[in-house]
Parts: structure tokens; sequence; C-alpha cells
């Protein structure tokens, strides 16, 4: 076969080309520091790079959540703190109060009390970031205060145990925030059974023991009417030591449907089942019913009541102080109360400094994952200076070598007679 001088110069044209290519890519990459500059640079790297730099922005997200959950659990904690210390001081005051010597001069700890029950009511309606610590998940205003004639205090919010969560993990969210109704307020929960089985129109009927601001016992009952498969009316009332009702009409009652798959409550008024916020005004009563955990199955109907505290510690403090000023002393059952909210806000502290540790211990795994996966796109995407700089040498030499031997071999033309 005859070689033409067209085929040889061809040849030379293509290898100057892919020569000349090669030099552009690698100056390309020292300039740019990427060795992948298109996806057809590398087809399975650039794949293995989307998959790292996913990675690593979905790892920095929770990273990022979970700075942000820190940060608004170390202001909560510090509220906490300062409503255990005024707490504290408080049971110190009572101690001192029932002193023989210094019992005649009660508005002294009278104006402790109060003093203490300011700096707790601060507290509890502290703001961070244009959120309330302890409003659950309604900032339209400080979720608690006094009510219009100073005689107790009250949730001022729609809502108190809103949960606020965040996603620090594929698989797991966590809870930032200790809700207003899970550290002072009254929470009556009911849990238990109803019967699947029973007929449209049956009521099932359980009472329980609420308490006043002022500690005065009342009777909380809750009625659940069967009105359709799976679907019931509740309907409540609060009655007074002698059987009369303290409202002066019955108050609006609330459509529970269950999930006929899992008898777990589904939704109370069409939204997720959660609380109730039960209040009667003249009678200074104001308690969370949450009666959420109550299934439906086809067994017999069992319910059951409990509460975290009888009364919340607002009004507690505020009842003690209101009898100092007027000489009389604390019950024991009302120094019971602030004894008993003291272990309280001791034990939700506990909780709160589980969660941070549970945070930080997956902030330092995702900065460990991070570090990883930075490593790995550098060594998919980074360019070796060093050794780039001696394919560029070593391509520029090649390149210049062939202009050489180009002079050499290829034919003369007319223009070398010029």
């Amino acid at each position: 076969m005859r070689i033409t001088d067209l085929t040889i110069f061809n040849n030379y044209l293509f290898n100057v080309g892919r020569n000349r290519e090669a030099l552009a890519t690698i100056q390309s990459q020292i300039s740019t520091l990427r060795k992948i500059q298109k996806p057809s640079d590398s087809p399975e790297g650039t794949g293995k790079l989307i998959r790292l730099q996913n990675q690593l922005r979905t790892s920095e997200r929770y990273s990022k959540n979970i700075f942000e959950g820190l940060s608004f659990f170390d202001v909560t904690v510090t509220s906490m703190e300062t409503i255990q210390t005024s707490t504290a001081n408080v049971l110190t005051t009572l101690a001192n109060a029932n002193n023989a010597v210094v019992a005649d001069n009660l508005q002294t700890f009278a104006d402790q009390i109060d003093a203490a029950l300011d700096a707790i009511l601060n507290s509890a309606n502290q703001k961070f970031n244009g959120k309330y610590l302890f409003a659950g998940t309604d900032y339209s205003t400080s979720p608690f205060g006094y009510n219009a004639d100073g005689s107790a205090i009250e949730i001022k919010v729609s809502d108190i145990s809103g949960k606020q969560n965040i996603q620090i993990s594929r698989n797991i969210i966590q809870k930032i925030n200790m809700t207003g109704a899970e550290i002072f307020g009254t929470i009556v929960k009911q849990s238990g059974n109803l019967d699947s089985g029973a007929s449209i129109g049956d009521v099932q009927t359980n009472q329980t023991s609420v308490y006043s601001a002022d500690g005065t016992e009342f009777t909380f009952i809750a009625s659940y009417t069967k009105t359709a498969d799976n679907t019931y009316k509740l309907s409540y009332d609060i009655q007074d030591s002698g059987g009369s009702s303290v409202f002066l009409s019955p108050p609006a009652s609330h459509q529970i449907v269950f999930d006929p798959l899992t008898g777990e409550m589904n939704t109370i008024n069409g939204k997720p089942a959660s609380t109730i916020i039960i209040e009667a005004p003249s009678q200074n009563i104001q308690f969370i019913f949450d009666p959420s955990k109550i299934k439906e199955s086809a067994n017999s109907t069992s319910l059951s009541f409990s509460a975290n505290q009888k009364v919340d510690i607002f009004n507690t403090l505020l009842t003690i102080k209101n009898k100092l000023e007027n000489g009389e002393l604390p019950t024991d059952e009302e120094v019971a109360r602030v004894t008993n909210f003291n272990k309280h806000i001791l034990n939700k502290l506990a909780n709160a400094g589980n969660i941070i540790n549970k945070l930080q211990d997956t902030k330092d795994v995702l900065s460990n994952q991070q570090f990883v996966l930075t490593g790995l796109i550098s060594d998919e995407q980074d360019v070796d200076i060093a050794k780039a700089i001696l394919e560029l040498q070593n391509q520029d030499y090649i390149l210049q070598l062939s202009y050489k031997i180009s002079s050499m071999v290829l034919p003369k033309s007319l223009l070398d007679y010029i």
C-alpha cells in the first residue's frame, strides 16, 4: 500500500490537534483547579461527583438544622435554669416564713414571692429569634399573662403544646423545644380504649378532679357519644362540689375520628389529634386536656385520667403571695406544689441536657462525615498541581518536537523557495 504525502500530512495534523487539545485541557485544569471540566471528560467520575456532592449538601443541611436547634435549646435551658433558681428561692422563703421568730413580717416574704413570680413569668415569656420559647408553635403573643382583673395567670395563646421539630438525619426528626404545656401547664391526659362494637348513640363517660387557680377542687367529666363508625362526639363539663356546672351554657363539642385500621385517634375537629385548652374563667379554671392517646378497638371500654400537676406554678405562687399579704401562711399542700414543681423543672432540665447531648453527638458525626465526603470530592475533582505542571511540560515538549520533526519530514512547497 502506497502512503501518500497527503496521508502523512493528515496524520500529522491529527496528532498535532490531539496534542494541542491535551495541552489546552491541562491548562484549563490548572487555571480552574478542576480535573473534570465537562461531563464527557469522565462520565463515571461525573456521576460519582454528583452523588458525593448531594450527600455533602444533605449533611450540611442537617448540620445547619442542628446548629439552629442547639442555639434555641441553649436559650431555653438558660430560661429554665432561671425558673428553677427562682423556684428554689421560693422554697427558702417559705421555710423562713414558717419560722416563728419572723412569721409576723409576712409582707416581706410576700414581696419575695412576688419577685420570684415575676422572674418566672418573664422567663416563661422569653423569645429567641422571633419565637417564644414556651409558646409551642403559636408566636402571636406572650404565652402567659394576668387575666383582666389580675386574679389569675392564664394562657394567652391558642396552644402551648406545639412541637418544633428539625430533621437531623434521613430517618430522625428531633423536637427542639420544651413546650409550655409540659413545663407550666396542668395537663390532664386521658388514655384507654373505646369499644368499636358499641352501637350508634352509645355514650361512654369518665371523670376526674381538676383544680382552680386557688386550689379549689372541681370535677371534670368527659363524655364520648358514638355518632358513626370510628366517629365520636366529645363533650365535657366541669362541676363544683354541689354537682352544679360552672358553665352558663354547655361548651362546644368536638368530633373525634379514629383510624379504622390502627385504632389510633386520627383527628379532632378535622385536624391531627392534639390537646384542647379548657377554660372556666368564672372559677379561674384553665387546664390542657389531652385525649390523643385514646384508642378504639374491639375490647370493652376502659378509660383513665392522669395529670402532671394539680395547679400551675404561676397561680400557686400567686395564691401563696396573696395569703402572705393577708397575714396567712401557705398550707402544706401549697408548699408541696412548689416542691413538686421544683422537682419537675429539674427533671425537664435533665431531659433538655439529654437532647442537647444527642444533638451535639449527631453534629460531631455529621462533621466527620462532611470531612470524609469533602476528601472524596477533592480526590475526584481537584487537580494535583505538581503533577499537572509536569504533564503540561511533557505535552508542550511533545508538541514542539512535532513541529520540529514536521519541518524536516513534510514535503517542501513553493513557499520554501520564495
